[in-house]
């Protein structure tokens, strides 16, 4: 409420401003008034993301899934906002294993979050690459842009602090990634590519089989 409020408030005034002064005198203004308007959603829409996973537990924020059955839901959503967005889908043939996991929508904000910036940062014509395999215990995707990369001391601070990953930009969505990433009890990292881009490799843990193993144990 403390947060949502100042929102709601330079909200308002920046509709009222943006109205006030018109485009075709106040172009720089309105401008202006156009990156407000973005970040006051960007904010908002990150305050709506840390209100619904706040104090809860993994196995109440989310549903069990198939993990084929949610990764299809995500790049499905994903495709929604960035329907002209080359997507190159690669997944281990070595991979077989039927698992399931905790579908969080947190969980998909966060990848969602990262494929809209691999596509923001990757050319148009080269797209953005996915890579995922796993295996009974793991669930491990890649994201890979054609970019120019991040800058050291963003790498730095990335998980410690918001950072800015662009112009514009606030990197909230990738602070709430880190974040929403460990206390799933997965990794995150964060590289440069020896040729160029940005690459951001995830590791996460899945649903145990423990009926099997219970059998296992039993002679």
């Amino acid at each position: 409420h403390d947060m949502s409020t100042p929102l709601g408030t330079m909200a308002i005034i920046t509709h009222e401003m943006t109205q006030t002064y018109p485009e075709h005198r106040f172009p720089d203004l309105q401008e202006k008034m156009l990156v407000m308007k973005n970040q006051i959603h960007r904010c908002k829409e990150a305050l709506s993301v840390m209100s619904a996973t706040a104090g809860e537990l993994r196995a109440e924020s989310g549903q069990v899934m198939s993990l084929v059955d949610y990764i299809d839901e995500v790049i499905n959503q994903w495709r929604s906002q960035k329907p002209d967005i080359k997507l190159n889908l690669f997944v281990d043939p070595q991979t077989t294993a039927t698992v399931e996991i905790i579908a969080e929508r947190s969980l998909t904000l966060a990848i969602i979050n990262i494929l809209n910036n691999a596509a923001e940062a990757s050319p148009r014509d080269l797209g953005i690459e996915l890579h995922l395999t796993w295996n009974d215990q793991d669930f491990h995707l890649k994201i890979i842009d054609f970019g120019p990369g991040l800058k050291p001391e963003i790498i730095k601070r990335v998980g410690k602090e918001p950072v800015t990953t662009k112009k514009n930009g606030l990197g909230v969505g990738l602070f709430l990634t880190y974040s929403t990433i460990t206390r799933l009890k997965g990794k995150i990292d964060i590289r440069n590519k020896s040729s160029g881009g940005a690459c951001i490799e995830i590791a996460l843990p899945l649903i145990t089989n423990r009926r099997n193993d219970d059998r296992t144990g039993t002679g």
